[in-house]
Parts: structure tokens; C-alpha cells; sequence
């Protein structure tokens, strides 16, 4: 018993963090190992649910689910991380992704500046029709994550205001893979701190991620080398650290304020800290709407008290596109089909009543618990490996970063793919992600760099940086 009280617990955590140094020891071998393979964001998610989660909580998961479910939530869950495994290094990934679509090779410098600030300023419209949806800036912010009426907006206005996030990322781009002066790497920043703060303040711990996985992108591909451990290490903690603050402390930032002073510091590190810190004295973080508690949760009910999904919420990539206003009694497939797991487990509380079928907005499941309730061991082993092919051609989109600026360009996007692969629903990108790269392809095409133009590649002129 190294980890947990559990002999089997700890046997199947060292067999997933074993099989992902395995991972690594294969791609070094083959010199293809780098940081920022999809894999391994999928595998920081996986990390914080199946492994930081459990060590940190088994008391209390195995007090409301018995030990039985904890052990085979474990037992699933790296069954499931093989199969991932051999999707990923299965050839069909690698064949798909050598027939990804051509996009120009290199692209203009001023148009795409230009660009970045379309982007910028259609995501900020967004955020301000947010904003009037409420009453304004000071009404939204009155209750903690926005106090937005989405019966009064389309669900598209979301979308168009993450095109803020692709333009301030685009900005940072361009001020770091050319020979942008010093004023404008700034400005980038400060744009890119200041998108930090405001999804520190909304509680997003998604976002939040995704931020700092783009400024790491954007410093490090340009001069094409990975950050050094000695910087991941402690940059992976203090997030982790930030992400758990969130967490539990989101309920208090409202008002344009974070409202520290409502805070108990005193009980922070025991919520925010893992509890082996702290031996006997640790204090339980675990909540029913966690991810490790809905994997468990599923391992447990799943078949005998709650059927198979049989994969009714991949529906909901049919009916998500299509607008309230033309459907009045739109369904939410996915989302109905969660409802019976969060209402018997208490996952959630907050009904969405002003649809044609009510259901419960619950957290994101995970990637064991979503394939397992949607096909039980069967489901777990088709959806792992059809997870690994994914992850295996978005590596193939990061293989040609270093000499397709459009390619280099959208890997910012979907590389991110595999930390929600990990910690959200099956291939939910697909809900959000085409929306912002449709305009994003179509502004690529537009801003082309015709081959005659004797100027050097920007991720030429990186690359020779020292």
C-alpha cells in the first residue's frame, strides 16, 4: 500500500504511470518524443482524474461507492488507456493524417496581423452581447461564472466570443515566429495575461489551461525545442495548484472582484494541496460531480441499475448546429442521456427547464466513465482506440508545423484536442472546434503568401535564432 489503502489501486496506478513512461522510453527511441504531442496533454488530464484524484480522495470514494467500484473504476481505466495506446501507434492515424487537406505553406505578415486583430474584434462583440444579455458588465458579474440569459441569446454568440481567445493567440503568433519589434511581443503578452486573469475570474479551469498551453506553444515551436522539465515540473504543479483554487473558491468571484478577503486562508492548503500531505490531518476535496467519482460512480451502476447509453449522445452532433429559433423543441441528446447518472448519484442539481426535455447540467465526465456508460468494456475498448487514431493524426498536424505556417498555426487549435479527450465527453470538440476553424482556414487561404515573394519563412528565421 503505497499510494491508498489498497493493494489493487495501487498495482493499477503504477501499471498507468508505467505505461506512459513506456510511451515515452518508444518515441525517444524513435527521436519523435516532444512535449507537445497530443498524447501527452491527454495524459495530464488523465493524470489529475485517475491518479492525483484517487490518491488524494480514496477514503472518501470508497466510503461512497465501496471498494469493489474504486478497484474496478481502476481496472477499467487502465484497460482503457491500453487501448487509447494502441490506436495511437496503430499506421491507420499516421495514413490519415498524410491526407489532411493542403493549405498554403507560407503566409503573409501584415494581412495576418490584420487577422488577428478581425479576430480579436469579433470576439470582443461577442463577449459584449454576453454582457447586454444580463443588463450589462456590472449585472453579469453580480453572481459568480456570469449571470447570463441564455434563453434571450443563440448559443452561437459563445462561439463567436471565443474568436477573442484565436485572435489574441494569433497575435502572440505573430509577435513571436517573426521579426515583430519588442513593443508589439509586449502588447501580445499583456493581451494574453489579461485573457489569463479574466478566466481566473470566471472560475474556467479548461480555459485557464488552454491559456498557459498556448503561451508554452507560442514561445517554444517557433525555435522548435521543448521546454525544459525543470521549468514543466513546477509550471505543472503551481497550475494544478490554481486549477483546484478555482475549483473551490470560484462561488466568491463576483462583482469584478475575486473577494479574497471572503475567503478562509487558513483551510486553503488542506482543499487545495493533495491530503497525503497532511497524513490524518488531511481534509476530503472529493465531490460527487468529480471526474473519478463519476468513472466510479458508472463502473457501479452501469448495467445493473442504469442502462447502456448505446452512444445516444453522439446525437447531439446532429441536433447541436441547429438554432432554438428554428426548433423550438430542440433536444440535447447528450446531455439527457447523463441526466439518470447525475440525478442518482447527486453529480448535480441544476435543471435546465426552458428546453423541450428538461435535464441536468452536470461536469464532464471523463474519458473511462463516457465510454464505458455509453458501451460498457466493449464501448471502453472501441472508444480508446478511436481516441488514440484521433491523437495520433493531430501528432501528424504537429509533424508539419515546421514547414506549413498554416499548419503551425492550426495546431494552437487542436492540439489542446487531447486534454479534453481526457477530461470531457467523447470528441466534444466537435461541438465548438469546426466553429472557429472554418474562419480560421478561410482567413489562412486569404492571407497566402504567393511563392514569388522572395521573403524569408518566419519559421525559418525562428529557427536560426540561437
Amino acid at each position: 500500500m503505497i499510494f491508498t489503502p489498497s493493494v489493487i489501486t495501487d498495482v493499477f496506478i503504477l501499471l498507468t504511470i508505467g505505461l506512459f513512461g513506456w510511451h515515452i522510453r518508444k518515441l525517444q527511441r524513435q527521436r519523435r518524443w516532444t512535449v507537445f504531442d497530443p498524447l501527452n496533454y491527454f495524459w495530464v488530464g488523465a493524470f489529475v482524474i485517475y491518479v492525483f484524484e484517487v490518491m488524494s480522495n480514496y477514503d472518501t470514494f470508497e466510503l461512497w461507492y465501496g471498494q469493489a467500484a474504486v478497484e474496478d473504476a481502476m481496472m477499467w481505466t487502465f484497460f482503457g488507456l491500453v487501448m487509447l495506446h494502441v490506436g495511437y501507434h496503430m499506421k491507420l492515424g499516421r495514413q490519415l493524417s498524410d491526407r489532411l487537406p493542403a493549405l498554403p505553406p507560407r503566409l503573409a505578415r501584415i494581412p495576418f496581423l490584420w487577422a488577428s486583430i478581425s479576430f480579436i474584434i469579433a470576439g470582443l462583440w461577442g463577449w459584449i452581447v454576453i454582457f447586454d444579455s444580463s443588463g450589462g458588465l456590472h449585472e453579469w458579474a453580480t453572481q459568480p461564472r456570469g449571470n447570463v440569459d441564455w434563453e434571450a441569446i443563440s448559443g452561437y454568440v459563445g462561439t463567436i466570443a471565443d474568436l477573442l481567445n484565436v485572435g489574441v493567440f494569433l497575435l502572440l503568433i505573430y509577435a513571436e515566429w517573426s521579426r515583430s519589434r519588442l513593443v508589439v511581443r509586449i502588447l501580445a503578452w499583456v493581451f494574453l495575461g489579461l485573457l489569463l486573469l479574466f478566466f481566473l475570474y470566471l472560475g474556467t479551469r479548461s480555459r485557464t489551461i488552454l491559456v498557459v498551453l498556448v503561451a508554452l506553444m507560442a514561445w517554444s515551436l517557433p525555435r522548435r525545442r521543448s521546454p525544459p522539465v525543470l521549468v514543466l515540473v513546477p509550471l505543472f504543479v503551481c497550475l494544478l495548484i490554481v486549477v483546484r483554487f478555482q475549483e473551490y473558491y470560484r462561488d466568491h468571484f463576483h462583482d469584478l472582484s475575486f473577494n479574497f478577503q471572503e475567503i478562509n486562508w487558513e483551510e486553503v492548503p488542506y482543499r487545495v494541496l493533495p491530503g497525503f500531505f497532511f497524513g490524518d490531518r488531511a481534509v476530503s476535496t472529493a465531490e460527487r460531480g468529480s471526474e473519478f467519482s463519476i468513472t466510479a460512480a458508472v463502473v457501479d451502476l452501469v448495467p445493473d441499475r442504469i442502462h447502456y447509453a448505446h452512444g445516444i449522445e453522439f446525437l447531439q452532433v446532429v441536433t447541436q448546429p441547429i438554432p432554438r429559433a428554428l426548433w423550438p423543441g430542440k433536444r440535447y441528446p447528450m446531455n439527457e442521456s447523463w441526466t439518470p447518472i447525475y440525478e442518482m448519484t447527486g453529480a448535480s442539481d441544476y435543471w435546465v427547464d426552458y428546453v423541450a426535455v428538461p435535464f441536468l447540467a452536470g461536469p464532464a465526465p471523463g474519458f473511462v466513465a463516457s465510454w464505458y456508460y455509453n458501451g460498457g468494456p466493449l464501448g471502453l475498448a472501441i472508444g480508446g482506440i478511436l481516441v488514440g487514431i484521433l491523437l495520433r493524426i493531430v501528432r501528424g498536424i504537429y509533424d508539419m508545423t515546421g514547414t506549413n505556417e498554416s499548419y503551425f498555426i492550426i495546431y494552437f487549435l487542436v492540439g489542446p484536442i487531447g486534454f479534453g479527450e481526457a477530461v470531457g465527453h467523447p470528441f466534444g470538440f466537435v461541438y465548438s472546434l469546426p466553429l472557429l476553424l472554418v474562419p480560421l482556414v478561410f482567413m489562412l487561404r486569404l492571407i497566402r503568401r504567393k511563392e514569388s515573394a522572395p521573403v524569408q519563412s518566419p519559421l525559418a528565421i525562428a529557427a536560426q535564432r540561437p
